[in-house]
């Protein structure tokens, strides 16, 4: 599986797949979830609020995300930073088909300076 980083490039076909993924995610209220993804629910959040939030108050786009997992050309997960509150962030992560993967909490401007570069794919790399 290819996996890109915004700070290192993700290609412009992907970008492309993303802006339909966007449009998917943004037309429904739903969200599949798993297993994980419901124990972070439970132990991190209030599960009606949490869901009520992505529900109602999250527009999904573009330059919101920071990863991107791809097989056979085909994107396969994506992972969000998302505003959330009180100077927090709510970070993201689902699948192709909404489910949520996992998410969590991380204070605003906390960048993560030390990308591991060498776990990512790259533009013509």
């Amino acid at each position: 599986m290819e996996r890109y980083h915004r700070e290192l490039g993700i290609p412009e076909v992907h970008l492309k797949r993303l802006e339909e993924l966007n449009a998917k995610f943004n037309s429904g209220k739903r969200f599949g979830r798993t297993s994980h993804a419901f124990e972070r629910l439970n132990q991190r959040f209030d599960y009606l609020s949490i869901l009520d939030y992505l529900a109602n108050k999250v527009e999904f786009k573009a330059e919101d995300i920071f990863e991107v997992y791809v097989d056979n050309e085909a994107v396969q997960k994506v992972c969000y930073r998302l505003d959330y509150e009180n100077g927090q962030d709510l970070i993201l992560v689902l699948t192709k088909d909404k489910a949520i993967v996992t998410l969590y909490i991380n204070v605003k401007g906390d960048n993560h300076s030390t990308l591991r570069k060498e776990l990512y794919n790259t533009i013509g790399g």
